[in-house]
């Protein structure tokens, strides 16, 4: 599992042409401030989705190496919290992973990989809500499931963090909590 998952993760080559980078190719970098600053929703849509496309591939190695530590410590009788996060997972359970082969190879910089995004977070949810903006401003439409995308909104409004694209649709997730307060009973 691990050696296909890897594989994959480095194929493609770039910023992941070694397991080593993973923990860098999911960093902050300047396009993250372009695509934070802009309202152009080509450019957005040009960044966001180049991280995400990385970003992705990390995951998926994360989610891949959480399963197998799962398959590894139910095989040995080890316990362990089988809800939590992949990325959570594989940063709280790897100093169990540094010395099992074949996990040695892997751990370090995965377990990095895990921390960042779990650190980046709120980064995150600002860039996707930027591509979403960006979709939204694109298309000139309101999109049908917006209240799913309503608490990252409130998220990012309520610490004056939404992107710059962002402002550009604040007025349709405004109009649904208004509507929403309104249908609750008083």
């Amino acid at each position: 599992m691990l050696a296909d998952a890897h594989t994959i993760l480095t194929k493609a080559g770039g910023k992941l042409s070694d397991i080593s980078q993973i923990g860098t190719a999911v960093l902050v970098n300047q396009d993250w401030k372009v695509a934070l600053e802009s309202t152009d929703p080509f450019k957005v849509i040009e960044i966001t989705t180049g991280y995400f496309a990385t970003t992705g591939k990390v995951m998926i190695f994360i989610h891949t190496l959480a399963a197998a530590a799962k398959m590894y410590f139910s095989a040995n009788s080890i316990e362990f919290t089988d809800n939590a996060d992949p990325s959570e997972f594989v940063y709280v359970y790897s100093p169990h992973l540094n010395d099992v082969y074949p996990f040695r190879e892997y751990i370090g910089p995965t377990a990095l990989a895990a921390q960042f995004l779990y650190m980046l977070d709120p980064g995150i949810k600002a860039l996707k809500f930027a591509a979403i903006a960006a979709a939204m401003v694109m298309s000139k439409a309101d999109i049908a499931h917006i209240d799913i995308l309503l608490p990252d909104y409130i998220f990012l409004r309520d610490r004056d963090a939404l992107p710059a694209i962002g402002k550009k649709v604040a007025h349709l997730f405004e109009a649904e909590i208004k509507k929403q307060n309104d249908v609750r009973p008083h």
